[in-house]
């Protein structure tokens, strides 16, 4: 229910087609966004495309930066009649008024509030197919489920092997590879959408219209230079290496086909993805509870690390390849003994004999005190953000505790932050955790909240659902010893094979049980690293979106409904970030008054100085938080449900106190995560050369909003 809402209000947010009209001459304002008073309208600029002096007029400037952003004074007329974009945009380079010229509606894509798609991790799915009309789509996904998966494998098979029907109905497909938002950004917008519902499941067939910032031109598949170019790259061929790397070919077609010499000169210079794969190097990071009851396993680790340095150190290559550090967390200061909350072991990693050596004078507490939970988030917070991270590797925790985190709102959770804003930082960042749950038996009360925190925060990308997370009886000193040699060797297994050019082989292991627990810890790491590993290619190769496509498509897997193929993600500023982030703050400052002081909550809100300055006037007449005006605009017409947005007097009154901590403990998480994301360089894209950093966007999911 909630992709259809998503679907539902990004169709509405970008039609755009039919015929444009002038604004009067002496209108200097721009364009606002439908349904708003304050937020401008604004259009991005596809590749090749250009200012003309009027509609139909000539060349004011030619070729514009792709993804430039202009202000819009005078748009066309939306008609719901038609699928296709016509007539010309009146363009400028700001909300003062400087007009710049005309733009053709073809070259532009409407930025109105910033919803888009982005493609899921790859793992465990096929690639997106993208069809040239919808009928044959709809008759794909309308065959019973066999004849469906033979249509769908027949289709990837006759892409892989370039030999394509006349009437073969694809345009293109996405690449097999990763596709990072952020490094190769990319824009999926919708058209059109219709529901439909497959084996019991609902998805929706999808008219997109997508740009990238490389090219513009279609690739289309039926063509002999497009479907060498799209060729299937399967995990067997990338640990074979015979493939070459068809994703970053930058030959155009037309050039390959009349200069044969230096189309073969290109292919030549384009390396091989194991090639690309034994360049990778791994940073693996404990990150692990110190307190007393950790001690036995603090040594246990130690112990396999000595044992698996032995044999790194046959291997120069994977010696050099492989990094380590150690974070270690506690409780609260005021604890007795305690020392420190977090504390980073390895300020530079360390390679495995130095790491050795750093471990054996790693001791836990003499005594714990206080309560049993333990502040789990600050650790792995930390090791996250202040760690001195090799730069293109893969970025490994291995998470190693038997207590729960305090969660957020706990005065001894320093971090502020929860299992789910720490997941989807390391989402966002590309962090991979491992999970290894030691259940005390004299703990049984805090099993359940610890597993859930530990299986969220494991709960990496490319895993279709699954949590790279691993228990085991504290009693059971022998199981213990076995899983950690088995997530050290198979992480260092899955290096040494890449530096052979190959890549584990993870399709023939088997899926999470109903239980949730794996049989085999091996199989478990090995799938995170796999997942990891290709994120990592996707990101070294500079996998690209395929360009300039109008195309139908499902957000659906076609062989296995139940995976997600697309997310929706929001395009956010950096000064939509920090005005959110204030009014939180704001909202958190009145819910503390009105826990205190008995009050409502607008009227407690209202009593916050800078809110009654803004927008006081509006809160005394709003019945939810969405109609108080004091919420950024961009956020009004989002698809999802948020108890922000549908906050009332009578909705906080039927809350008990407890009730109301809980949601001022998640908006501080939010606050927390938020200013994590603001301060992290590698996440905010420029969309345009010379951008003020306050203008850079992040693709921000909607989970992560309040």
């Amino acid at each position: 229910m909630v992709f259809k809402r998503c679907i539902t209000i990004m169709v509405a947010l970008v039609l755009v087609c039919g015929m444009y009209h002038n604004a009067p001459a002496q209108q200097k304002k721009p364009v606002t966004v439908p349904g708003k008073t304050l937020l401008p309208l604004r259009v991005l600029a596809r590749p090749f495309s250009h200012i003309y002096k009027g509609p139909d007029g000539e060349i004011l400037v030619e070729n514009v930066p792709v993804f430039q952003s202009y202000f819009v004074y005078t748009r066309p007329e939306v008609s719901t009649a038609s699928t296709g974009t016509k007539g010309w945009y009146e363009v400028g380079s700001d909300v003062r008024g400087k007009i710049l010229g005309w733009m053709k509606a073809e070259d532009v894509i409407e930025w109105k509030q910033t919803l888009c798609l982005s493609y899921t991790h790859p793992g465990g799915r096929k690639p997106v197919l993208m069809f040239e009309k919808l009928d044959a789509l709809r008759e794909l996904l309308k065959s019973p489920e066999d004849q469906r998966k033979q249509m769908a494998e027949k289709y990837y098979q006759d892409i892989e092997s370039g030999n394509l029907p006349k009437d073969f109905p694809i345009i293109t497909k996405e690449p097999n590879d990763y596709i990072d938002i952020v490094e190769q950004f990319y824009l999926l917008p919708i058209l059109e959408y219709a529901p439909f519902e497959i084996e019991g499941v609902e998805g929706r067939l999808l008219k997109v219209a997508a740009a990238t910032k490389s090219e513009r031109g279609v690739e289309d598949l039926r063509n002999p230079e497009g479907a060498q170019k799209n060729k299937e790259i399967t995990a067997k061929e990338l640990g074979d290496g015979n493939p070459q790397n068809p994703e970053e070919s930058s030959q155009n077609p037309e050039e390959s086909s009349q200069n044969p010499e230096a189309a073969q000169k290109s292919a030549e210079s384009v390396p091989s993805n194991s090639e690309v794969i034994q360049k990778v190097q791994m940073d693996i990071v404990y990150v692990v509870d110190m307190t007393s009851s950790m001690g036995p396993y603090i040594q246990a680790t130690l112990e396999t690390i000595k044992n698996m340095s032995l044999t790194i150190t046959q291997n120069s290559e994977v010696a050099k390849s492989v990094q380590f550090g150690l974070w270690g967390y506690r409780d609260a200061l005021e604890i007795p003994g305690t020392e420190f909350v977090a504390k980073n072991f390895t300020p530079e990693l360390q390679q495995v004999s130095d790491f050795v050596n750093t471990l054996t004078g790693v001791q836990g507490m003499a005594k714990s005190g206080g309560d049993y939970p333990e502040d789990v988030f600050s650790g792995v917070d930390g090791a996250m953000r202040q760690t001195k991270w090799t730069e293109d590797a893969l970025h490994l925790l291995v998470l190693i505790g038997d207590a729960p985190s305090h969660e957020p709102g706990h005065k001894w959770n320093q971090s502020g932050q929860s299992a789910d804003t720490l997941r989807t930082f390391a989402n966002d960042t590309g962090f991979y955790i491992f999970a290894l749950h030691i259940k005390d038996q004299k703990a049984k009360a805090f099993w359940d909240l610890a597993e859930r925190q530990f299986q969220t925060l494991s709960r990496n990308p490319g895993l279709q659902g699954e949590s790279s997370y691993w228990s085991v009886d504290s009693k059971d000193k022998d199981g213990f010893d076995r899983a950690s040699k088995e997530i050290a060797g198979k992480l260092v297994y899955i290096i040494e094979q890449a530096k052979k050019g190959k890549v584990v082989d993870v399709a023939s292991l088997p899926s999470t049980g109903a239980s949730g627990q794996q049989e085999d810890v091996g199989a478990k790491v090995l799938k995170m690293g796999y997942a990891a590993l290709v994120q990592w290619l996707g990101r070294e190769k500079g996998t690209k979106a395929p360009p300039d496509i109008t195309a139908w498509i499902t957000d659906k897997d076609l062989m296995d409904p139940n995976i997600q193929s697309l997310e929706v993600r929001v395009l956010i500023t950096k000064n939509e970030l920090d005005s959110l982030k204030t009014v939180l703050q704001e909202i958190m400052t009145a819910g503390r008054a009105g826990i205190i002081g008995g009050q409502d909550f607008f009227k407690a809100l209202q009593a916050v100085p800078s809110v009654a300055s803004r927008a006081g006037d509006q809160i005394r007449n709003a019945k939810t938080l969405a109609e108080s005006g004091l919420l950024p605009e961009f956020m009004l017409d989002l698809p999802y449900r948020s108890r922000i947005m549908e906050m009332s007097n009578e909705l906080w009154a039927s809350w008990s106190p407890d009730q109301q901590e809980e949601f001022l403990h998640e908006i501080d998480a939010k606050i927390k995560l938020y200013a994590a994301i603001h301060d992290n360089p590698n996440g905010w894209i420029a969309l345009n050369p010379g951008d003020d950093p306050s203008e850079y966007v992040h693709p921000i999911s909607l989970e992560a909003l309040p």
